[in-house]
């Protein structure tokens, strides 16, 4: 149960096979991944990107520095694509985004003032400049995680396609006006390294390429 981590996403580990081969043993599991409940607001999912895979034999050396085995583990992308699906059910990709934006280096105050002088003729001016701005963001179908290149140190993908990110002001206390909603999908290059100091999977994020598009505004303002 992932609920302590801050997800509310329950892992399943079934014994599947135990082989036995020249005096080694190799054991695997049928991992699942569950959202204990559906958060409000996420979008309804009728799957997600499944690539059922074979237990990976270890023999010989190791791909890296050619030594001999002496304790492995895989991990399925199956798995990591039930974990990242279910974790959307349960609402973790729901972000509500405020304060400072940082756009490739460049640090964006979030205030309608400082929107309006970045993105002119959007409708930011129409609104008291120290306004504060929220983004949240709202994905609509389950990421992706893909094996780009096997063996080796494999060169995992993450994509994230239509994402709808709702640009927010402040109007007054409590009350945040709809300024602009757009549509976007990035790809990042995923490093998945097991931490043993930690005893944690890390999932870090490389150089991303990203695609957006305008879905909406405000009335008398053209994308």
């Amino acid at each position: 149960d992932l609920s302590g981590q801050g997800v509310d996403v329950t892992l399943t580990l079934t014994p599947a096979s135990v082989s036995v081969v020249s005096a080694s043993m190799t054991i695997s599991y049928d991992a699942g991944a569950q959202a204990n409940a559906v958060a409000p607001g996420t979008a309804p999912l009728q799957g997600y990107y499944s690539t059922p895979s074979i237990v990976p034999a270890y023999t010989g050396t190791t791909p890296i520095g050619g030594a001999s085995y002496q304790l492995a583990a895989s991990l399925a992308d199956d798995f990591l694509n039930q974990l990242v699906a279910a974790a959307l059910e349960a609402g973790a990709f729901e972000l509500e985004l405020g304060g400072n934006f940082d756009l490739g280096g460049t640090t964006l105050t979030g205030d309608a003032g400082s929107f309006a002088v970045a993105f002119p003729g959007l409708g930011f001016d129409k609104f008291d400049a120290l306004a504060p701005v929220t983004l949240k963001l709202h994905p609509t179908v389950a990421p992706v995680i893909t094996i780009d290149n096997a063996g080796g140190s494999s060169n995992y993908a993450l994509r994230i396609a239509d994402i709808v990110v709702d640009v927010r002001v402040e109007a007054g206390p409590g009350y945040q006006v709809s300024v602009l909603k757009l549509g976007a999908s990035a790809t990042t290059a995923l490093s998945i390294v097991v931490n043993t100091m930690n005893n944690t999977i890390d999932l870090i994020p490389g150089a991303a390429t990203a695609s957006i598009q305008g879905l909406s505004s405000l009335p008398g303002i053209d994308l």
